[in-house]
């Protein structure tokens, strides 16, 4: 069934305004790409082509949505979860709950291949072994977090915990699409390395 999982769709309110998670995601979607910087002059580049993707098929409600899913070189998911920089959600709580992004997505994920399939004309789309996952925020969101010793290693952790590249502040994230639109690519810095 077309139009499930939502990808290459733009839906919703366009453009929520304020300073809300929503605006950050969809300005971020709508820049289109983000690249991970793993090491200096190496990035994961990864192609957007859903936000608010619900988890299980037919899922018209708004909770247990992927903020943001895409896919690398290499055809691998990943499934991305936006806070504000703001936010005073635990670390804990939001490593558990992209995990259990991950397991929901297993079970879907032929599906969600398939739309990509159909949406993008693309017959021979298969998704690659593995779930990327990132946690992205501002930078003042790990600050905390970081002095209270709880941010855990990728290697550890299997996660990468992104902020905004070449930002001065937490500000510059509700302004994500003036400043990075026009690039077609936003970049994007390891704070848990």
């Amino acid at each position: 069934m077309i139009n499930t999982f939502r990808i290459g769709s733009v839906h919703g309110k366009l453009n929520p305004g304020g300073r809300s998670e929503a605006k950050i995601r969809n300005d971020i979607f709508l820049i289109g790409f983000i690249s991970v910087e793993v090491l200096r002059g190496k990035n994961i580049p990864v192609r957007l082509v859903g936000y608010e993707m619900p988890t299980k098929k037919n899922n018209r409600n708004r909770d247990e949505c992927i903020d943001l899913f895409g896919y690398d070189n290499n055809h691998k998911p990943y499934i991305i979860e936006v806070k504000r920089p703001t936010a005073k959600d635990k670390i804990n709580d939001v490593i558990e709950q992209i995990f259990r992004y991950e397991k929901q997505f297993i079970n879907i994920y032929k599906d969600v291949e398939s739309e990509i399939k159909i949406k993008y004309n693309w017959k021979d789309f298969r998704f690659s072994d593995g779930v990327g996952k990132i946690i992205l925020s501002g930078r003042s969101f790990y600050m905390n977090k970081r002095k209270e010793g709880t941010l855990g290693s990728y290697r550890e952790l299997g996660i990468y915990m992104c902020s905004f590249a070449r930002i001065s502040n937490d500000e510059d994230p509700y302004k994500l699409l003036d400043k990075f639109g026009s690039k077609g690519i936003l970049r994007l810095k390891i704070e848990n390395r």
